[in-house]
C-alpha cells in the first residue's frame, strides 16, 4: 500500500486506506486529523487565518500611512479661523503686552501650502472690524495679515507647524517681538 495514500494505525502500526475511520487490523479509530476531510479543512482554516492575518496587518499599515501622511501635511493657520475668532497679544523683548488684536476668517482660497483671502482685524472683540488681506503662506513661513498695522508671523518649523506663539513683525510697532494666539470659545 503507498504510504501516501494510507494513515498508519498508532496502536498496531498497521497501514490503513486514508478513507478509513477505524484500524483493518486492530479496530481502534484514526486519528481525525489523517483523515481527508478533516486534513483539507485544516488546510483552509490556516489560509482563512493567514488572510485574515494580512487583512489586520494591511489595516494597521493604511492607519500608520494616513497619520503620517497628515503629521506631516501642511496645516494652515486660516483653516481655523473661520470658526472662532483669535485673541492675538504682542509683547516686545521685556513679555509685556504691548498690542492687543482680534483676529476672525473671511473668505479664502486654499491651496496646496498656503491660502489667501480676507479675513477682519479688530481691537477690540465687538468692536469696529477692519477688512484686511491675508497670504497664508508654507513656502516662505509665514502668515501675513495686510492691514493698519501689517502683522506677520514667523512659523517656527520647517515642517510647517503652526504654533500658537512665536516671533512676528508689526510695521510701525518696532518694539514688538513675540505675539502668543488665543483661540476664543464661540460664544464670546
Amino acid at each position: 500500500m503507498n504510504k501516501k495514500m494510507s494513515i498508519t494505525c498508532p496502536h498496531c502500526g498497521k497501514l490503513n486506506p486514508r478513507t478509513a475511520s477505524n484500524c483493518i487490523n486492530c479496530g481502534q479509530p484514526l486519528p481525525i486529523s489523517n483523515q481527508p476531510g478533516r486534513l483539507v479543512m485544516q488546510r483552509q482554516l490556516k489560509r482563512y487565518q493567514r488572510w485574515a492575518l494580512g487583512g489586520v496587518i494591511c489595516f494597521f499599515a493604511i492607519i500608520l500611512l494616513a497619520l503620517v501622511i497628515k503629521q506631516n501635511q501642511p496645516v494652515l493657520r486660516t483653516s481655523s479661523m473661520t470658526v472662532t475668532p483669535f485673541r492675538v497679544d504682542f509683547y516686545n523683548r521685556h513679555h509685556r503686552v504691548v498690542m492687543v488684536k482680534y483676529l476672525r476668517g473671511g473668505i479664502s482660497r486654499r491651496h496646496y501650502g498656503y491660502a489667501r483671502g480676507t479675513l477682519y482685524v479688530s481691537n477690540h472683540l465687538k468692536g469696529k472690524k477692519e477688512k484686511a488681506v491675508y497670504v497664508d503662506s508654507r513656502d516662505k513661513m509665514m502668515f501675513v495679515v495686510d492691514s493698519h498695522p501689517r502683522l506677520t508671523f514667523y512659523y517656527s518649523s520647517r515642517r510647517g507647524k503652526f504654533n500658537d506663539y512665536g516671533h512676528c513683525r508689526v510695521s510701525d510697532h518696532s518694539e514688538i517681538k513675540t505675539f502668543r494666539m488665543t483661540k476664543l470659545d464661540s460664544g464670546n
